[in-house]
């Protein structure tokens, strides 16, 4: 039986992308249970970020937030400390996946191309949100 749960997804590279060194060949039905979907570079793998529009398509139409982050020119953190310190679900040479009792908060600010995730059992600064 599946669980009906949402999820965020970050990997390197470009998400759907049909060419395996440019990011995750995956279909859109594989990814669509996603809140949040996130292209990170790395150090020596800098790809450019999502360019096709049935990608951004689908992003709107869903409601699905898009983070690109390159840490290679400062733009954009994730804390992988954490996540590495987190239990994993599963794990294997490619994928690790971490689940949290507590849900995640996402705020996105489109006009400013701004955004973070808090922490689970973090508290929002409301006033943050009304900037």
């Amino acid at each position: 039986m599946e669980k009906n749960e949402n999820y965020i997804l970050i990997g390197p590279g470009r998400w759907g992308s049909s060419d395996p060194w440019l990011g995750i060949p995956v279909k859109w039905p594989q990814i669509s249970a996603a809140r949040l979907i996130v292209e990170s570079g790395l150090e020596n793998y800098r790809i450019d970020p999502s360019q096709g529009t049935h990608f951004f398509q689908n992003l709107t139409s869903f409601k699905v937030g898009y983070f690109t982050i390159n840490p290679f020119i400062d733009d954009g953190y994730f804390n992988l400390d954490f996540l590495d310190s987190q239990p994993a679900v599963f794990e294997n040479d490619a994928i690790r996946h971490v689940r949290f009792e507590e849900e995640m908060n996402i705020i996105l600010d489109a006009k400013r191309n701004t955004g973070v995730v808090y922490k689970p059992g973090i508290e929002i600064d409301e006033n943050l949100i009304r900037m």
